[in-house]
């Protein structure tokens, strides 16, 4: 018993010791930005970010710059975009303002942005996430690897934040979470080595990196230069909201089944503001689109084996890569279905279906399947006694994506795409846009005899405030005066 008491005693003093070495590395780590008055900073960002574009992981340039105020217990920033976005922001513990300079108003944020907003701030500083950690130190765990002491937060059971400290300083800072679509997900930021603001011979040097290097998914995003200024300038942010943060609302994910044709269910999602189809053949179900994410993919499976439950869902697919017609396709893959691709996404296909989902189980993980799939570079026609559609692919003719299926019944007269025509719900008739001149001539092209076309996304969205179903005399009429105009 004295020996079991001495063996749990000692691992007590060693956690203990461990927890105080953590603390102190971060203290320290910390005490590098103990600056004596308010610090203001410049800065230069040359950035990327992941857009809805032509092929999968296409990027776009949004450079930026601006200046920072870092004071004891606050953050303030301003921001000029390339796009002439202006956005103030001023942030603490408790609270955080986001104000749009460019539309004279605040920007919607919750009590979930406030809570990761260190580690948004961690582009310019890591001050403010040291801070964090050292607040709540019971949901630290640390451990020494050669690239230094590496030191976690976990915010929550999906959420976590770590820092790498070397030599007294932070040299990277990583934020796990996971990802609607590709799971388990690092976004990482690397320091230069520090340098020392300009202070007064008497003060005790702070010091910052001039250099910061964003990483997600293994891809360099953000170059971010900082350059101290040891002169007076003033309040970087006035803009206060003093509204109360509220956290962020529960998605529903429960579709609405309609019957549109004997055999055609539309599963309309208000959560994600769009549409799934559920065709029904003689012995299978196909899937056209799957929004977002795997919780809306098992709404569809499960409403396939609501309507009935002794046929397969043998073949899911998708207009284009994008996530509200390709969110959900790993649940489609744990159902057993095959996916219908083109040689322009196949490879991110397989991507997404293999990357990890630790952090947050899908049904993909829970029951590993491997992934069938069946590539269609021009046409493929599915027909039984009951019905004939025909999967066909528009590829850069939609003026949207190089990979575009649009689903076409003859018997019905019946075309399904997924987000090219937007023609307003009220008000005169607009000009076609270039998707819109794009789908009409890949219709006149091969002589499809379409009354109807149905949109999967935006339905139900007051936003967008467009029509999710229209007649082919609509989409020609707005060519028509797109080439009046020309």
């Amino acid at each position: 018993m004295k020996r079991l008491y001495a063996m749990a005693l000692a691992f007590c003093i060693v956690q203990t010791a461990s927890a105080q070495k953590w603390k102190a590395a971060v203290t320290r780590a910390n005490s590098v930005f103990s600056y004596q008055n308010d610090q203001y900073f410049e800065f230069d960002s040359k950035e990327k970010y992941f857009s809805h574009g032509s092929l999968p992981w296409s990027t776009y340039d949004n450079n930026a710059q601006g200046e920072l105020l870092i004071k004891p217990n606050q953050f303030q920033s301003y921001t000029a975009t390339a796009h002439r976005k202006q956005t103030y922001t001023q942030f603490d513990s408790t609270a955080l303002s986001l104000y749009d300079a460019t539309t004279a108003t605040f920007l919607p944020r919750t009590i979930q942005q406030l809570e990761q907003y260190p580690f948004v701030i961690a582009q310019y500083t890591p001050k403010y996430l040291l801070e964090m950690i050292l607040q709540q130190p019971g949901k630290v765990k640390a451990h020494k690897q050669k690239d230094g002491l590496h030191v976690t937060y976990a915010q929550d059971s999906l959420n976590s934040y770590e820092i790498i400290i070397k030599n007294n300083k932070v040299t990277e800072a990583r934020y796990h979470y996971t990802h609607d679509i590709f799971g388990d997900a690092t976004t990482s930021i690397t320091y230069a080595p520090y340098v020392a603001t300009a202070v007064d011979k008497k003060q005790k040097p702070a010091y910052y990196s001039p250099l910061t290097t964003t990483s997600e998914f293994g891809k360099v995003m953000k170059s971010t230069s900082i350059k101290a200024v040891d002169h007076v300038k003033p309040v970087v942010s006035p803009y206060v909201d003093s509204s109360v943060m509220k956290a962020m609302e529960e998605v529903n994910y429960e579709p609405v089944i309609t019957q549109y044709q004997e055999h055609i269910y539309l599963l309309e999602f208000k959560g994600s503001s769009s549409r799934s189809n559920l065709i029904e053949f003689n012995d299978y179900f196909l899937v056209a689109d799957a929004p977002l994410n795997t919780k809306f993919g098992d709404a569809i499976v499960n409403a396939a084996k609501m309507i009935n439950p002794e046929k397969p869902i043998r073949y899911f697919s998708f207009t284009h890569h994008h996530p509200w017609s390709i969110g959900g396709m790993r649940s489609l893959v744990a159902a057993g279905a095959t996916v219908f691709t083109h040689p322009t996404n196949a490879a991110f296909i397989n991507e997404i279906v293999n990357f990890p989902h630790t952090l947050q189980p899908d049904s993909l993980s829970i029951h590993p399947v491997s992934l069938k799939t069946e590539s269609i570079e021009t046409v493929r026609t599915l027909k039984d006694s009951t019905l004939e559609m025909q999967i066909i692919h528009i590829g850069a003719e939609s003026e949207h994506t190089d990979d575009y299926f649009v689903y076409y019944f003859p018997q019905l007269q019946l075309l399904i795409e997924g987000d090219l025509v937007w023609i307003a719900n009220n008000g005169d008739m607009k000009p076609a846009i270039a998707r819109q001149k794009g789908l009409y001539d890949a219709i006149v092209k091969r002589n499809l005899a379409v009354k109807k076309i149905m949109q999967n996304w935006p339905i139900m969205n007051d936003n967008y405030k467009v029509k999710s179903m229209v007649t082919f005399t609509e989409l020609e009429n707005s060519v028509k005066l797109l080439s009046a105009k020309q």
